[in-house]
């Protein structure tokens, strides 16, 4: 507007408004879909691929509910890999 009361085209000023204006609001939409993402429960692939069966296994085994040898079959049984056993329980060497 000031440029068309100086005589001149406006043009150029409403293109570098508009654009202004367009990556305020691309700011804007990117900085709610972040915080909207961050703020949501759970939802990565991390957590999401967690097997139920698995988790109540690692519990009973934490209980002592099952022993070393039972949780392993059936963990193995859920293809869920299970720690090797080649230094089974092995103590530290004393000092």
């Amino acid at each position: 507007m000031v440029a068309e009361l100086q005589g001149g085209n406006a043009l150029p000023a409403f293109i570098v408004v508009t654009v202004i204006l367009g990556l305020l609001i691309f700011a804007f939409m990117t900085g709610v879909r972040v915080w909207r993402q961050s703020s949501s429960p759970s939802t990565d692939s991390t957590s999401a691929s967690i097997d139920p069966a698995i988790t109540e296994l690692r519990v009973r085994f934490a209980r002592g509910e099952l022993g070393e040898d039972e949780y392993s079959r059936r963990a193995s049984l859920l293809d869920y890999p299970t720690p090797s056993v080649a230094g089974e329980h092995s103590t530290p060497d004393p000092i």
